[in-house]
């Protein structure tokens, strides 16, 4: 992993310099290989979330506008799409996720040799790259998800039955760097800075909260914690089989999650922390609840899935969410949910409607009834497995 890692970075090291590509699409793969850099050496950790920023958004190849102006229509939006996702290196960088960075990084290269080659690509062949990406490791992505989800701990890996363990850095877990468990215990949380150090948007919002829980006492923020956890623990009591428990929190209110968390073990819980999803295979209502420099750039890239979402795509994300709950089926049998955190203060936004970006890509109508239907059943699934027995 180490290894495919180095050489996407020494690779990706020289794009900016090149001019082996025509403009304009050069400019897109320069900036976009400096954006991934930037990331990677986490050095200016608010530089790397400024091009989504409201002020220079019009002019970013994350916006569906901007990039189908200079790019064609529709290469610019399967382009736009594919620059949002590499937008999770960012958390997975913060992480120290050597696969989540190698698998976008590959994904970034491969669109680039394209570009590279005597004949333009076509925008079909680029997205062919683009839904082979997603297919590829979507059930991989899936358990780990759900493996955060329902796990306490490391989040496990299920060794398939024709693959060798022994090829695993470490058998038996994936390759996702540090929890955010362990990202939380060893960070300042007193210092509103740690949020960069998460791979987490740190807005004016974000550092208030931060900044008045990290100024709490222990007892108080104890005491905001006990507050959060009375309806959690008023429905969890009606599930005397419930061993493990999920929190979430606003971003920006870490030290009352940890504390939350300290609190349930107390009682004599075990407790997950799990991430809202950021790949586009895996994003969900949870998502939403993560915040975000812009609520443009969410709006723009809230059905991308439309690059391929057909029958077959409904069935893979299925077949792999079914897989990934058979592999954890005995942890989430005693699992009683993700619970969000409701923090007493805190800035919910002020629902500002963004309005619609007529390049951004959406569901036909044919899609939004898979979509709907992948949603349900995904939901199903979640709960064939998750709901506890009185």
């Amino acid at each position: 992993m180490i290894e495919r890692l180095e050489l996407s970075t020494w690779r990706l090291a020289q794009i900016p310099d090149e001019t082996l590509v025509p403009e304009p699409f050069r400019d897109f793969f320069s900036r976009t290989a400096s954006f991934l850099l930037a990331a990677l050496k986490n050095e200016d950790r608010s530089a790397i979330w400024r091009d989504i920023l409201p002020d220079e958004y019009g002019q970013s190849y994350t916006n569906p506008a901007f990039a189908a102006a200079r790019l064609g229509f529709e290469m610019g939006q399967i382009l736009s799409a594919v620059s949002a996702e590499l937008r999770a290196f960012i958390p997975s960088a913060a992480a120290g996720d050597e696969e989540g960075m190698a698998n976008l990084l590959e994904l970034f290269l491969e669109i680039y040799g394209d570009f590279c080659g005597e004949e333009l690509p076509r925008s079909g062949d680029v997205r062919r790259i683009f839904r082979f990406y997603v297919e590829d490791y979507l059930a991989d992505q899936t358990a780990a998800e759900v493996s955060e989800r329902v796990c306490p701990g490391r989040p496990e890996r299920p060794v398939r039955e024709e693959e060798d363990p022994s090829e695993w850095e470490e058998a038996g877990y994936f390759a996702v760097g540090r929890t955010f468990r362990e990202m939380l215990e060893n960070a300042d949380l007193s210092d509103p800075a740690y949020l960069y150090s998460l791979g987490r948007w740190a807005g004016d919002k974000e550092i208030a909260l931060a900044a008045r829980c990290g100024g709490m006492s222990d007892e108080e923020a104890g005491r905001v914690a006990g507050y959060c956890l009375e309806p959690v623990l008023r429905q969890v009591s009606r599930m005397p089989r419930v061993k493990t428990i999920g929190l979430m929190a606003p971003s920006g209110a870490e030290r009352i999650l940890l504390k939350a968390a300290e609190q349930l073990e107390h009682e004599g819980y075990m407790v997950t922390l799990p991430r809202p999803a950021v790949r586009l295979s895996l994003k969900n209502d949870d998502s939403v609840k993560e915040s975000a420099p812009n609520p443009a750039f969410v709006r723009d890239h809230k059905e991308d899935l439309a690059l391929f979402m057909d029958e077959n795509y409904v069935s893979r994300r299925k077949r792999a969410a079914r897989e990934a709950y058979e592999a954890f089926r005995a942890e989430a049998a005693v699992f009683g949910g993700v619970h969000f955190l409701e923090i007493p203060g805190a800035d919910k936004g002020d629902g500002t409607d963004v309005g619609v970006c007529p390049e951004a890509i959406v569901f036909n109508p044919g899609q939004a009834r898979l979509a709907r239907t992948l949603r349900q059943a995904l939901e199903e699934i979640r709960m064939r497995y998750e709901t506890v027995s009185e």
